[in-house]
């Protein structure tokens, strides 16, 4: 089992009686879930990759824009994702992949909200840092793992917006996270400005550094 990996993904609870609190047909959580990684795990996250501090991005920058990442993900993880998971859990092929005709590895789960494809691209590009060896369902199903996995994901995208002179600010590091056209990997500045993605997670951001007051259902 590689380093750094439960031998079993803990399913994300709440301190709360109720696992899931449903509202608006989705599952609120992400307070708990939060709580369940260790401030110091997005730190080494973040000295894993020095693709942040190449890019100007401090460590309270790039590990509270991971943070925000993770907390939009969490205050949108609705009853398919819970079950997609489920279904991962109890070794099944994910309901949702059926209904959808799509292939296994592009669903996204976890609280980060990734493809067991994305983390094995990962794995490819940071074999240092990313490494769960055939253990990548069980890996994204474990909150600890959530730093690592976005990290990776955006110092990739950090890499590649180098290599195509895409300004790097946190609003387009949180577009790259989710595109609202997946064709349009490459954002223009009207894209970035646009994007409903992009206002959640400057929004849970904003939350983080105390500048707004998290509304019940976003604690």
């Amino acid at each position: 089992m590689p380093a750094g990996l439960n031998a079993r993904a803990r399913p994300l609870s709440c301190a709360k009686p109720a696992v899931f609190l449903r509202q608006a047909g989705r599952f609120r959580c992400a307070y708990a879930a939060m709580s369940q990684i260790p401030e110091q795990s997005w730190k080494q996250a973040y000295e894993a990759f020095p693709q942040f501090k190449q890019a100007g991005l401090s460590e309270k920058q790039a590990t509270e824009l991971m943070q925000a990442i993770v907390r939009n993900e969490l205050y949108n993880y609705d009853a398919a994702d819970k079950s997609a998971d489920d279904d991962v859990r109890a070794g099944r092929t994910p309901l949702i992949a059926k209904a959808h005709l799509k292939k296994e590895e592009d669903i996204t789960l976890g609280i980060e909200q990734l493809s067991t494809k994305g983390v094995k691209d990962r794995e490819a590009e940071y074999p240092k840092q990313v490494n769960f060896k055939g253990h990548e369902e069980q890996a994204l199903l474990d909150p600890a793992n959530a730093p690592t996995l976005v990290a990776a994901t955006l110092a990739h995208n950090i890499e590649m917006y180098r290599r195509h002179h895409v300004p790097i600010t946190e609003e387009s590091l949180a577009y790259s996270y989710n595109p609202s056209d997946k064709r349009r990997i490459l954002p223009t500045s009207s894209d970035v400005n646009s994007s409903q993605h992009v206002a959640n997670v400057m929004h849970q951001l904003a939350i983080i550094r105390h500048e707004v007051e998290a509304r019940p259902d976003e604690r």
